[in-house]
């Protein structure tokens, strides 16, 4: 048996150290409020491996209970009057909760525990931790202080060999170890331990009889019988499955004929109309030849119209070549046409000029837009935010806006020159507009290589800002990368030369700073110190001469090795208010160093404190020694190295400086957006300047050209043309004729082309197609059908329509329709034909051809299957059905009654504990019966037929279980292969019901009084005093435990440790006496936490008395005698 013995709580609510002593009978007692919750709630943490709490903590005395975590490790005191909570311990602390066990088997001791390391900010940090030993002697406390999770590592590390400890990774890991160290328990033993601690009274006595009192290792499983079932209700289906296949295969066989009979009918229809279509191409080729005739004539008569019209357009022509000949001799049409050629030689000129002019404005007028939009964003410059690029350029942008300002006035003189002020424009004025221009230019094209230089450095520096915080946020410090080499270095080397690892560390990161308002000051005033490397003393020198070995090789400069040896010599102390107690840390070496250079710093609040000390610093970093005071550089603290922030603060300010530089880019690419565009500014050279003064010089020639347009104009006003207009009408009239004459020659030659087109194409195309139709429809005929078939029903059938109908056409007209239909029929019932056999070859995996137009394969196929295979079925049935009935009376029945049997056999073990036992005028005892929904298969699981010699396959067992038989086959068999998920999960589900023992029981437990009356509990139970309902839960939890710790198996070496927290509250003293005696018989060991009410019932029975009593913020703990224990003491209590 395993015993608890001790339970060691330190800086748990209200303790703040205590060790309690255990016997195996312990009554723990104690006001309300002085802390037996708080013993019990340990208790269950550590035994249940859970230290989360939220569903145990304080549950016995209030089911709604909000005691949490936290508030246990921090001691709460209450609230803070806000949305808060005042502690009793703050800051930085470590507890712990651990029980020491003792094995009387094997004479040995080991410890379970847990240790929490509780931080400023109000989280945690818990480990389980298991030893094989007593609780060691220094209680976890080391210098008055509790050992911290890594400080108890290192001390296990040294204080025990390895394999006597273990310190699981996970809650889950913990549980699993507690398992096994408490003897080997079962997963149930977290839930019933829970239930008990809580002693609330059970609302479902059967669910608890079945989930913590009955044990049945005996699972049934039925997957042979499954099999065996399976198998033969398989053959059953496959049987049933060859009958549908006979029927399918008769079904293709009868649409097989339709098909046939729809097939002919085809046939006839279609030899109708391929014979029509013959008689068709017969009669066009007849019609063709008349229509060669009819074109012969009309190329004829067209021809000789032509010839007519031919001879008169000679003549109209004639006329008019001799009228056109005297207009050309005249002298007044001479002169008409040389002032028309010097009127259009002047407009030539006069346009030419004119559009020289507008295309030079509109080239001026586009350059000035260009200047003046870009001119007017370089004046702009001027509010440009306040940046380092307006800085260091100043000079440079105030030259572009002077330089943009006179652009801006040479554009606007641009602007106002037009068509008719272009003369305004001199030699001088352009001269000076190219220089101004120019400079602009080459000015923005020096600064913008400028800016473009210092856009390159702001993109460098934002990238190596963002390497180093992507470092920062995988939790590594921005440290000079030679520091982490000098490091590794002396790490490998101290490794390699001791065989194990050595810690080799940077100063900053063994220290935390307590008040962040001293933060800076710390950080400026150790600087470059804080990047000292830190080994222990015996490791000094070793270190030491890796640094001197490799100082120039690897450029090792400026770091420094702390000499820990020394330091521990002289043991520096630091004063009263010096900067030294601004810094924690749990390393004894790096406390030494920082009380030797910060010790005698001291803090002042005010600048005029300094001088009071030989070496004082503000919180500012106003710094004061050796007679002088200096204000430290803020870069010392730009980016904090020490401390747990200090990676977030690094961060914050690498985020800062990357939105600066961000915000800097922005500047520099808006300026140089706009500096570009002045440096790209389109200037016209002394070419084009040339070009244009030309322009304006040959201006001047405009008005000159305008007199002598006018000057030609009035003398073409003063001819006389009266002649020459009315030779031009008779030439019109000849012309007019002329066209008319043409468009009739054109017209009979037009006629006379497409008659000749339609005669040739009859002869060449149509004629030889009819020939063709002809030629294709005979060819048809004699392919598609026989000649004896046509002419014994294809012949006679068309004649005979033909004598019926006006024409061939109306015999395809007539046909078409009833042969579509008859098709779509022929075609509707061969789908269905295929369709029947595709279904048939997909269901049955075959691979027949389903378009083959003979049903031979098929008709084979129904021969073999109806005469010899569906036989052969039948018989492999019978033999199967027997083999299966055997299997499930062996794998099923068998097993089922074999569970049921185990179960009545360990309640009346468990009654025959009880029947000595009484509580009151009451005894207790358990109860199993067949559950009434599931009796027949209870009656057939246990009928004594089975034991008679008799099997499930017998007819008498048969007919007098045959539907529970069936019906369990239904349940729990899946007959269909292609079972779907809810179909598949429901059968899962019947499986485990049907094959749970607990099923077909029903379990109770039942009351007998004085006068041998008997009540079921679970009809009365919500109707008992509490008393009455507390009993009925003792018994069971007892009985439950019992069977969890296998109390009456010897081979079974296990706790048999059970807690109550408010026990026996409602029970009378008669009751209690026997519950602790029930307590005794079966061999537990107990702690039973109840008010000081219950001292006089409880204490005189039990092994040890234990008070928990408490004085404001402290609880305490100490035994009593129950017999020695006076009337005042009680009060006490």
């Amino acid at each position: 048996m395993k015993l608890l013995k001790k339970l060691l709580l330190i800086h748990w609510h209200y303790f703040n150290y205590e060790l309690i002593n255990f016997d195996r009978i312990n009554f723990l007692t104690g006001k309300n409020a002085s802390g037996k919750t708080t013993i019990i709630d340990a208790i269950q943490l550590l035994m249940l491996g859970d230290a989360n709490g939220r569903h145990f903590f304080n549950k016995a005395a209030n089911e709604k209970s909000a005691r949490s975590l936290k508030g246990y490790l921090r001691g709460e005191l209450g609230d803070d009057g806000g949305t808060g909570f005042k502690y009793l311990r703050e800051g930085r602390f470590t507890s712990y909760i651990a029980c020491e066990f003792f094995d009387d088997v094997k004479k040995s001791s080991f410890t379970l525990g847990v240790v929490f390391d509780c931080y400023e900010d109000g989280t945690e940090e818990h480990r389980f931790f298991v030893l094989d030993s007593e609780l060691p002697d220094n209680h976890f406390i080391v210098n008055s202080t509790p050992l911290t999770y890594k400080e108890l590592r290192t001390f296990v590390n040294k204080n025990y060999k390895k394999g006597k400890y273990d310190f699981p990774d996970s809650d889950r890991g913990f549980q699993e170890i507690i398992k096994g160290k408490l003897g080997g328990l079962k997963n149930k033993y977290f839930s019933l331990f829970k239930k008990a601690v809580s002693f609330t009274p059970i609302t479902d006595i059967e669910k608890f009889i079945t989930e913590y009192v009955c044990d049945v290792k005996n699972p049934v499983d039925i997957s042979l019988m499954q099999d065996n079932i399976r198998y033969y209700k398989r053959l059953e289906y496959e049987a049933d499955l060859m009958e549908a296949r006979i029927s399918e295969l008769q079904r293709i066989a009868d649409k097989y004929n339709s098909y046939i009979e729809e097939k002919q009918r085809l046939e006839i229809q279609s030899y109708i109309v391929d014979r029509a279509m013959l008689q068709v191409a017969l009669d066009e080729k007849e019609k063709l030849n008349e229509e060669i005739k009819r074109l012969d004539i009309e190329i004829v008569s067209a021809k000789n119209r032509q010839a007519e019209c031919l001879q008169e357009l000679a003549s109209q022509k004639e006329e008019r070549d001799r009228l056109i000949a005297d207009k050309l001799q005249s002298d007044i049409y001479n002169k008409m046409e040389q002032l028309k050629s010097r009127k259009n030689n002047i407009l030539k000129r006069f346009n030419e000029l004119n559009a020289n002019i507008d295309q030079t404005v509109q080239k001026l007028r586009k350059y000035a837009y260009e200047w003046r939009i870009v001119a007017k964003k370089c004046t702009d410059l001027k509010s440009f935010p306040d940046s380092e690029i307006k800085d260091l350029f100043s000079n440079d942008i105030l030259s572009i806006r002077n330089l943009a300002a006179m652009t801006v006035t040479h554009a606007s003189y641009l602007l106002d020159i037009n068509h008719d002020n272009i003369k305004k424009l001199t030699e001088q004025e352009l001269i000076k507009i190219i220089e101004d221009t120019s400079q602009l230019k080459q000015a923005s094209i020096g600064l913008i290589f400028s800016i473009e230089k210092k856009m390159s450095q702001f993109k460098a520096d934002i990238q190596n800002l963002n390497n180093t915080l992507i470092e920062l946020e995988k939790g590594i410090k921005a440290y000079n990368p030679k520091l982490i080499s000098l490091q590794n270095e002396i790490k490998k080397v101290l490794t390699v030369k001791y065989g194990r690892e050595i810690s080799v560390y940077i100063l900053a990161d063994l220290l935390d700073i307590r008040d962040m308002r001293w933060r800076n000051a710390v950080e400026a005033y150790l600087h470059t110190q804080k990047f000292y490397l830190l080994v222990e003393p015996q490791y000094f020198i070793d270190a030491l001469k890796v640094y001197d070995r490799l100082k120039f090789k690897m450029g090792f400069y400026d770091w420094g090795i702390i000499d820990t040896d020394k330091l521990e010599r002289i043991k520096p102390q630091a004063e009263k208010i010096s900067l030294a107690e601004e810094v924690e840390t749990g390393n004894t070496y790096a406390r030494m160093f920082i009380d030797y250079v910060m010790g005698r710093v001291i803090k002042c609040d005010k600048v005029e404190d300094l001088r009071n000390y030989g070496r004082a610093i503000t919180d500012t970093c106003m710094l004061y020694q050796g007679y002088v005071a200096r204000q430290l550089n803020p870069e010392r603290w730009k980016y904090p190295f020490i401390g747990r922030i200090a990676l977030e603060e690094q961060k914050k300010n690498i985020t800062m400086s990357i939105e600066k530089c961000r915000s800097e880019l922005e500047i520099c690419k808006n300026a140089g957006d706009i500096i570009n565009s002045a440096a790209n500014i389109a200037v016209f050279n002394n070419n084009e300047a040339e070009h244009y003064l030309k322009i304006v010089e040959s201006s001047a020639e405009l008005q000159s050209l305008k007199m002598q347009l006018d000057e030609v104009v009035y003398e073409i006003e003063k001819l006389d043309l009266t002649w020459l207009k009315r030779l031009d009408e008779i030439i019109k009239e000849c012309d007019e004729n002329i066209k008319r004459l043409e468009e009739y020659e054109k017209k009979y030659n037009t006629d006379i082309i497409i008659a000749q087109k339609d005669k040739q194409l009859i002869i060449n195309e149509k004629l030889p197609a009819s020939e063709e139709e002809e030629k294709k429809s005979r060819y048809i005929i004699e392919s598609r059908y026989e000649a004896s078939w046509i002419s014994d029903k294809g012949e006679p059938r068309f004649l005979k329509e033909l004598q019926n109908r006006k024409s061939a056409k109306e015999i395809i007209n007539n046909f078409s329709s009833q042969i579509e239909r008859t098709k779509n029929q022929t075609a509707k019932k061969k789908d269905e034909l295929e369709l029947a056999r595709s279904e048939y070859n997909r269901k049955y995996k075959m691979a027949h051809d389903i378009k083959q137009e003979d049903n031979a394969p098929y008709r084979k196929e129904l021969e073999e299957l109806k005469v010899i295979r569906l036989p052969e079925y039948r018989k492999q049935i019978r033999d199967a059905r027997e083999k299966a009935f055997q299997q499930f009376e062996d794998d099923f029945l068998a097993k089922l009654k074999s569970n049921i049997d185990t179960v009545k056999s360990q309640i009346d073990e468990l009654n025959s504990a009880l029947k000595e036992s009484s509580w009151g005028k009451e005894r207790y005892r358990f109860v199993s019966s067949p559950r009434l929904e599931y009796k027949k298969y209870y009656d057939m699981i246990t009928d004594e037929m089975l034991m008679e010699g008799h099997n499930i396959a017998s007819q008498v067992f048969r007919d007098k279980h045959r539907d529970a038989i069936d019906e369990l086959f239904r349940q729990i068999i899946d007959i269909d292969a292609e079972l779907n998920a809810d179909a598949r999960a429901e059968l899962e589900k019947n499986i485990k019901r049907f094959t749970d023992y607990r099923t077909y029981l029903s379990f109770d437990l039942v009351v007998t009084d004085e006068e041998d009356r008997t009540q079921r509990l679970s009809k009365t139970l919500q109707k008992k005093s509490g008393g009455e309902t507390q009993t009925p839960f003792y018994i069971s939890v007892l009985a439950s435990f019992a069977q969890l710790y296998r109390i009456h198996d010897q081979a079974y070496n296990r706790i048999r440790l059970i807690v109550f927290d408010e026990a026996f509250s409602k029970m009378d003293s008669e009751r209690i006496q026997e519950s602790i005696r029930l307590l005794r018989k079966f061999g537990f060991q107990c702690i039973l936490s109840a008010p000081p009410e219950k001292i006089s019932d409880i204490a005189p029975l039990v092994d040890r008395n234990i008070c928990v009593y408490r004085e404001k913020t402290s609880s305490f703990v100490r035994a009593f005698d129950s017999k020695k224990l006076m009337e005042e003491d009680l009060y006490v209590l």
